[in-house]
C-alpha cells in the first residue's frame, strides 16, 4: 500500500503521524496538523487500505501502527506533532472543575493516549520545558476525570530531577499527590506531598509549601 501510486506525500505524512498516535486522530486535529493537505491525505490512506475509521476517528490497525512508529517516523515540520497535543492539554486542562469543564473533558479524554505519547516524545527529546508547562493541564484532567495513567507524569518528575529542575520536579510531585488524593490513594498522596514539600521550602516557594501542607491536612481530615 505504501508503494501505491495513489499515495502522495500528503498521504505519507498522515501515515507517519498516525504511527505516533495510539488513539488515532480526530478530524480537527488532522486539519490542524496537515492544513490544506488534510482531506487529500485522509482519502489516500483510506483508499489504499492503510487506515480505517473507528469511532469517528481515523486510525491504523495496531500491527500497522507499530510498523509506522518504528520504520516511518514523522519528518520535517511534522516532527513537532507532539507540541500540538501538549498545547491542547495546556489550554483545556485547567478548565476542569470550572466553566467550560464539561467541554474540556469531552475534548481531552479521547486524546489521553495521544497526550501520553506527546509527553513521552517531549521527555525523550529533552524539551522538558514544554512538558512541564503542560503538566498542570494533564494532572487536572486526570484528577477530575478519574481516567488515565500517571505514568508519564512520573517519568516527567524523574526527568526533571535528573535535569536538576526543582521547579518542574516539585510541580510534578504535587500534581501526582493531587491525583492520588482524588482517587482516595492516601498513602501515595502523602508520599508525593512529603516529597514535594522540602523542594518548595528549598526554593522559598511559600505557596507551594502551603499547598503541600494543605494536602497533608486534607489526608488527615
Amino acid at each position: 500500500s505504501l508503494q501505491s501510486s495513489r499515495l502522495t506525500e500528503a498521504g505519507r505524512r498522515l501515515f507517519r503521524l498516525l504511527g505516533q498516535l495510539p488513539a488515532g486522530i480526530a478530524d480537527q486535529d488532522r486539519r490542524a496538523l496537515l492544513g490544506g493537505d488534510s482531506l487529500t491525505a485522509r482519502e489516500q490512506v483510506q483508499g489504499v487500505g492503510l487506515a480505517v475509521m473507528r469511532g469517528g476517528r481515523l486510525d491504523l490497525l495496531p500491527p500497522v501502527r507499530d510498523h509506522a512508529r518504528r520504520v516511518h517516523p514523522p519528518e520535517g515540520s511534522d516532527t513537532a506533532w507532539f507540541r500540538h497535543y501538549l498545547a491542547l492539554v495546556t489550554e483545556h486542562g485547567p478548565k476542569m472543575g470550572a466553566d467550560g469543564g464539561a467541554e474540556a473533558l469531552e475534548r481531552l479524554v479521547p486524546e489521553l493516549p495521544n497526550i501520553d505519547a506527546a509527553f513521552d516524545t517531549a521527555i525523550a527529546g529533552g524539551t522538558l520545558d514544554l512538558a512541564v508547562a503542560a503538566r498542570y493541564g494533564l494532572s487536572e484532567t486526570l484528577r477530575f476525570s478519574g481516567l488515565g495513567s500517571t505514568r508519564c507524569l512520573e517519568s516527567l518528575a524523574a526527568a526533571c530531577a535528573a535535569a536538576d529542575d526543582p521547579v518542574g520536579h516539585a510541580s510534578c510531585l504535587f500534581g501526582l499527590g493531587d491525583i492520588a488524593l482524588a482517587r482516595s490513594e492516601h498513602v501515595a498522596a502523602r508520599s508525593r506531598y512529603e516529597a514535594a514539600l522540602p523542594l518548595y521550602r528549598r526554593m522559598g516557594d511559600v505557596r507551594g509549601e502551603a499547598n503541600c501542607i494543605k494536602g497533608l491536612g486534607d489526608i488527615a481530615l
